[in-house]
């Protein structure tokens, strides 16, 4: 009798180590597809750029990889009812969400998981929706479907709990502590990926902003580019043929006035206003003289019809001409086929370039060389003066050197400032042989 009691004894602690050791084996399993979940959200947020996306995906991995019955996610809305707007599910749903009416707010509608997990910003477990009277109000749906125990997790994004991320199980205390702690492992990690789309959307947002405000501000600074040499050119013709012809006849009238009463006997008038005729005439050429002078400043005529070569070639003579610095041209091709609109800008920062030169960088020697490869230009100006320093090349204020940058950007061509010290500034710009669209 006393061995069928030990023998009884034996198969009953075999059987309750045995059934012990199910349950750990069935609650690892649990561990294991929980972690296994985990791991696969975590892919999707590296994979995922778009937010509403990665939200479907992480309903889909906790159902499927999980093994829950049915996901869902809900936006806490900031209206008076501070409803809890469903967005996303996966799962066995069936029109439950068309149902529920949840709420955040403290009243009865907002006392379920989901409204608790929304407002304490902490999980919130229905451990068995048949007995939990919080969950009263959604029982009947929920055991239509056989929801038994649900879990209701925070989403803080910003520092601000977004929404709320709801699983629900097929049996009751489907939710122990380490199912929670992995799920709301979970839910930390999706609250991340959430606030880095956004964060990269936004960034995404800024920089699309910028660039349309570059492109317009590059189209009105194109623009206003051609507005002034158009401006430039109608005011250099205006004096050279206009104002020019005006004088012309002023001085020819004056010159035969003069003529008329050169001979002293048959002269009216008195010396002193013969001397004042023969000022009027000398004020007269040097009026035509400076409004030419300007009229070339503004726009050369021999640029219009002659073009960039001749233009350059101008340049050179009138440099060594007026500063007594020797010019000389190299490598400059017989003609130039390219936009008006590059031919100008090229010429204007040649100008603009010799100009520098002439005042600030105490040279004796400039060299100009032109070439034209593979449908672009290359125009170099070197001088053996004193050197262009970092300090002035960096110098925001620099006008000149903002404004050649900005011609042959605004034309899709570049420009690059070298100064070599004591052996001199080399100015180097590359344009395209047709005028680049702006983009």
């Amino acid at each position: 009798m006393a061995a069928i009691i030990v023998l009884s004894l034996i198969m009953l602690v075999l059987l309750l180590n045995t059934l012990k050791r199910r349950r750990v084996e069935k609650k690892l399993l649990r561990a294991n597809c929980t972690l296994n979940a985990l791991i696969e959200n975590n892919q999707a947020i590296i994979r995922k750029q778009d937010e509403v996306a990665l939200l479907h995906e992480t309903c889909r991995i906790i159902v499927d990889h999980g093994g829950h019955r049915f996901a869902w996610i809900g936006i806490a809305e900031d209206d008076p009812d501070k409803t809890v707007l469903p967005v996303i599910h996966h799962g066995l749903e069936e029109g439950y969400l068309d149902k529920v009416n949840i709420t955040w707010a403290d009243t009865e509608r907002g006392r379920g998981p989901a409204g608790i997990a929304i407002r304490t910003a902490k999980p919130a477990i229905c451990r068995n929706i048949l007995t939990d009277p919080n969950f009263a109000l959604w029982r009947a749906e929920a055991e239509n479907r056989g929801y038994a125990s649900a879990l209701s997790l925070p989403l803080i994004v910003s520092g601000k709990v977004l929404g709320v991320l709801n699983i629900y199980a097929a049996k009751p205390d489907a939710f122990d502590h380490e199912e929670t702690s992995l799920l709301t492992a979970l839910a930390a990690d999706l609250s991340h990926g959430i606030e880095a789309i956004r964060t990269r959307a936004q960034k995404e947002q800024a920089e699309e902003a910028r660039r349309v405000s570059e492109k317009r501000y590059r189209e009105l600074a194109a623009n206003l580019q051609l507005k002034i040499e158009e401006e430039r050119t109608r005011i250099a013709r205006e004096l050279h043929d206009e104002l020019g012809q005006d004088l012309t006849i002023l001085r020819l009238e004056l010159t035969g006035l003069r003529n008329e009463f050169k001979v002293e006997e048959k002269s009216p008038i008195d010396g002193s206003a013969f001397d004042k005729i023969e000022e009027t005439i000398e004020l007269t050429d040097s009026i035509i003289k400076k409004s030419r002078s300007l009229a070339t400043g503004l726009r050369p005529v021999i640029l219009d019809q002659f073009g960039l070569i001749a233009g350059i070639e101008w340049l050179a003579e009138n440099c060594q001409k007026h500063s007594g610095i020797k010019c000389r041209i190299d490598d400059l091709p017989e003609n130039v086929t390219a936009d008006a609109a590059v031919v100008t800008a090229l010429f204007r920062i040649c100008q603009e370039t010799v100009t520098n030169i002439i005042r600030h960088a105490e040279a004796t020697e400039l060299k100009i060389s032109l070439t034209e490869r593979d449908g672009e230009l290359l125009l170099t100006i070197q001088d053996n003066g004193r050197g262009i320093t970092n300090e002035e090349l960096a110098n925001q204020k620099s006008l000149g050197i903002l404004g050649m940058q900005e011609r042959a950007s605004l034309l899709g061509g570049s420009l690059v400032i070298l100064g070599r010290g004591v052996e001199g500034t080399t100015v180097s710009v590359t344009m395209p042989c047709k005028k680049s669209k702006i983009d």
